[in-house]
């Protein structure tokens, strides 16, 4: 045709976790159309490939398509060959996800939650919905992670009221007793703040100042977090009672009692 030849290079080889072997499907290979259905951004798998054996020269990690494009050299792609690290794909895809806009993350989560936490999700007054959004989205490093939190029931509590074993709000040796002293107490509390008001920093300082009184924050703090989530591990008490309202939160620390 008359034009000139092309310049090929040859990139380092992707080794697997080890750093040793080159990268297979027994080292956790997939399909790059697996990585699409999992929920990763293209932009960031590209920014996630440039690294593999290439930086810029500086401590930048991202980069948009645009951008790598202007400050790639080929003269900075190593010999040597590159690991492969799921955690780092999941760090860079994470900090491609905090670019997006607002709307375009609410938009994303709610498709991929499970039909019934869909449904249920249209019930709730707009101000929970964008904080349950919100919790999911700090714990998400790419968009399946929601379906998964959720099969695993790690969102059922925001949904509706958590099923317990009673004896499980009972923090270390503490009693039964004290633990229904201690949630009277608290809702006491709580009932005395407005409504309108029942925002994260009141609902902690009303509780830390109580915890702080008692002399032993997990007799306060622990069934709190249980009664309202059911799970050991959740989201701060008072993040949590903030999303589900004043009303929901009253209701379930009295059926804790």
């Amino acid at each position: 045709f008359g034009l000139p030849p092309p310049l090929y290079a040859t990139l380092p080889v992707i080794l697997g976790s080890d750093g040793r072997k080159k990268l297979s499907k027994r080292d956790g290979a997939k399909d790059l159309l697996e990585y699409k259905a999992e929920g990763y951004l293209p932009d960031a798998f590209i920014n996630f490939l440039a690294f593999l054996g290439w930086n810029p020269g500086n401590n930048t990690e991202i980069f948009s398509r645009e951008e790598l494009v202007k400050v790639f050299d080929i003269e900075r792609v190593q010999k040597s060959g590159a690991q492969m690290s799921a955690e780092k794909l999941d760090w860079i895809n994470k900090e491609h996800l905090k670019l997006l806009p607002k709307e375009e993350v609410e938009k994303n989560i709610l498709e991929w939650l499970p039909e019934p936490l869909r449904r249920s999700s249209g019930k709730f007054p707009e101000a929970r919905l964008r904080g349950i959004l919100g919790i999911i989205f700090e714990r998400i490093s790419k968009w399946s992670d929601v379906k998964d939190m959720a099969l695993a029931g790690e969102l059922d509590f925001f949904f509706k009221q958590p099923e317990y074993e009673r004896e499980k709000l009972i923090f270390k040796n503490s009693t039964q007793e004290k633990i229904s002293e201690n949630l009277k107490i608290i809702i006491k509390a709580l009932e005395n703040i407005d409504e309108n008001n029942f925002t994260t920093l009141n609902i902690k300082d009303t509780l830390m100042l109580i915890a702080n009184m008692e002399g032993n924050r997990g007799e306060v703090l622990h069934p709190v977090r249980y009664a309202l989530s059911g799970r050991d591990k959740s989201p701060d008490p008072f993040i949590i009672a903030s999303i589900l309202g004043k009303n929901e939160t009253i209701s379930r620390l009295q059926k804790a009692i």
